[in-house]
């Protein structure tokens, strides 16, 4: 019988995850570079952070783009990562709009992960204001050879709510040889969101146990 290696942080990921499935991020890991990312002037600042235990992959890429300051020096867009409960938060002054994307890839070594036993993948956002919709979330998921496949929808609620992005309606990927997943955000201007969680959601069934 062949054993096949399972990484580290792939299994923690697992386990911090309810049954069937795997934890994404969790926003409780995190270093002093990303609990404050602020960017006061045009363009994009990004941060990465590597050897995270709770996160698939081990590394969090966080990018935040400023489109638009109407007082220079005053105005900004900026993110953190709140460790305890556990959550990224993106802020925009009144005269900002910007945006910001999570990527998860190995470090660049690609995640090597097998999504093929979930159902799709959810967003868990614990609060938005009136300003920051509809937000645009858009998902962009790349396997081992190349291809992807890529689903955007919106955040239309400022109270507590689940995205989910179903698997069975994105094709062109394999499923089974993720490399990575990236999540872009696009809220509106002058707004704030914050998210808690992103994971894997519903185990599926082998076609013998579905007998």
């Amino acid at each position: 019988m062949r054993h096949t290696a399972v990484p580290f942080v792939l299994l923690c990921a697992v386990l911090a995850a309810p049954a069937g499935a795997i934890m994404i991020d969790n926003f409780r890991d995190g270093r002093r570079a990303t609990e404050a990312v602020e960017q006061g002037s045009i363009g994009t600042h990004t941060v990465v952070e590597t050897q995270m235990t709770s996160i698939l992959g081990g590394t969090r890429r966080l990018s935040i783009e400023a489109t638009k300051l109407d007082v220079a020096g005053a105005d900004a867009v900026s993110a953190a990562v709140v460790r305890t409960p556990g959550r990224l938060t993106y802020d925009s002054s009144v005269g900002g709009d910007g945006r910001f994307k999570l990527a998860y890839d190995g470090g660049g070594s690609g995640l090597q992960a097998n999504l093929s036993t979930t159902r799709g993948i959810a967003l868990k956002l614990d609060a938005a204001d009136l300003s920051a919709l509809p937000c645009p979330v858009t998902l962009t998921i790349t396997d081992a050879s190349g291809g992807s496949a890529i689903q955007t929808q919106n955040v239309t609620q400022p109270t507590r709510s689940i995205l989910r992005f179903m698997f069975k309606t994105m094709s062109g990927v394999d499923l089974s040889q993720v490399r990575s997943i990236e999540l872009a955000l696009d809220p509106g201007a002058a707004g704030d969101i914050n998210v808690q969680w992103i994971r894997t959601f519903g185990a599926r069934r082998s076609p013998r146990a579905a007998q």
